[in-house]
């Protein structure tokens, strides 16, 4: 009896870091001790006075302030501080936070804090449901690491990848997956000054609204911060955008929650439906598929503005676009292009140093160094031949003028 008592008593050390939430009907079991705030109900219990093993073979259910365990058997040993349960395990703590995690089994090491979930493993705290075929935690170092068909979702982002190690504490992570993906959702609008929300996408053509704009971020390898919202993806990224087309670069880095990014190296822009800047160019109303290609893309999903750095090419309709930078600021309706800025659009186009575009109006005010001026072309006349391509080279109106230099007159001869 006395080996029982110790027993009982290891059990509730054992159990004392344990967990769980989910509001289940207490089994009818017979409470046999109360042990350092650890109620243990069992029906059945067996023992081995001279190895400490023992064994629950029936339903196991312990409560203490704060949380409370279940299952529908354990096993474990009193010497080794090892505790095992089995089948429907549902682990409910209230302490802190609010919390359940269940598995098909979990395997305690009292001695090393280590708490080992095998099958079907969930876990639900607050707005944040992470699911795994395995999951490990230890409570010294506060790793907590889920393996096979990974799945965190935090409110409305969503990861998938193949493993993930946390930190439960700082918050970092570590994602690695062949096909890993995390879904961002469409920004939702922001209250007005007035505390009213702000009015609806614009309906389409058809007379419904624009569909939401989801990103689908396809990653090997991702870093990142659940309590700052950080990331970074070092090894190639993919995003496909709900409402069509797709962006890919080198890397990329970022903030979740502020709804920032940023692709670095050889970043590609495809929008199928021609909306990236709704109309672009003098008289483009066209909604073909547009292309931007640049160095680098900086994103503010909230502001819904975007920076292009670095050797920018824009393709829309007929119209193309190149620049050392270039900013799309949807609000305004304003796309500018800045240094060595040309725009072409058969058989118009403008060079500049400076160029921007109303993408609303599609109104353009181009403005150039003094010495370089704004260079626009523009077809000749209509006529029965094909006529020749002026070319108007429109100055500053602050660079001085030129002298000019008066015509000889008929009667007066050179000098010799």
């Amino acid at each position: 009896m006395k080996r029982s008592l110790a027993s009982l008593a290891l059990l509730a050390l054992v159990l004392g870091a344990a967990p769980a939430p989910l509001k289940i009907p207490v089994p009818s079991l017979t409470p046999v001790a109360t042990v350092g705030g650890w109620t243990v109900h069992y029906t059945t219990m067996n023992f081995n006075s001279d190895t400490g093993d023992f064994s629950f073979p029936d339903p196991v259910f312990i409560t203490r302030p704060g949380g409370d365990v279940r299952a529908d058997s354990a096993t474990g040993n009193s010497d080794n501080n090892a505790f095992t349960l089995i089948g429907h395990v549902i682990l409910h703590e209230t302490r802190k936070k609010h919390e359940t995690m269940t598995t098909d089994k979990l395997d305690i090491d009292g001695a090393a804090k280590t708490y080992v979930a095998t099958g079907n493993v969930k876990y639900v705290e607050g707005t944040t449901t992470a699911t795994s075929a395995t999951g490990k935690l230890n409570d010294v170092t506060h790793a907590l690491d889920l393996d096979g068909n990974v799945t965190i979702v935090r409110k409305t982002s969503t990861l998938v990848g193949d493993h993930v190690t946390y930190n439960t504490v700082s918050g970092k992570g570590h994602a690695t997956a062949k096909a890993g993906t995390i879904t961002f959702p469409a920004t939702q609008p922001s209250p007005t000054p007035s505390g009213k929300p702000s009015p609806s996408p614009s309906p389409e053509p058809s007379g419904s609204p624009a569909p939401p704009d989801n990103w689908i971020v396809h990653y090997t390898v991702a870093d990142f911060n659940g309590n700052s919202g950080d990331f970074s993806i070092p090894n190639g990224i993919v995003i496909d955008r709900s409402t069509g087309g797709d962006i890919t670069a080198d890397r990329a880095s970022g903030n979740g929650k502020k709804k920032l990014v940023s692709l670095y190296g050889h970043v590609v822009v495809h929008d199928v439906n021609g909306s990236f800047t709704s109309r672009v160019g003098v008289g483009s109303t066209s909604s073909k598929p547009t292309t931007l290609t640049s160095d680098q893309l900086d994103i503010d999903d909230l502001a819904k503005k975007y920076a292009a750095t670095g050797s920018v090419h824009y393709v829309h309709d007929r119209t193309i676009a190149d620049a050392d930078s270039a900013t799309l600021d949807q609000n305004a309706h304003l796309l500018q292009l800045d240094g060595n800025a040309d725009v072409q659009q058969p058989p118009k186009s403008i060079a500049a140093d400076h160029i921007v575009y109303d993408t609303k109006s599609g109104d353009i005010h181009a403005n150039s160094a003094p010495e370089k001026g704004v260079l626009t072309i523009f077809p000749g006349g209509p006529g029965p031949s094909i006529a020749p391509t002026k070319t108007i080279v429109i100055r500053n109106p602050f660079s001085k003028k030129p002298k000019e230099t008066p015509a000889p007159s008929a009667t007066t001869r050179p000098t010799p």
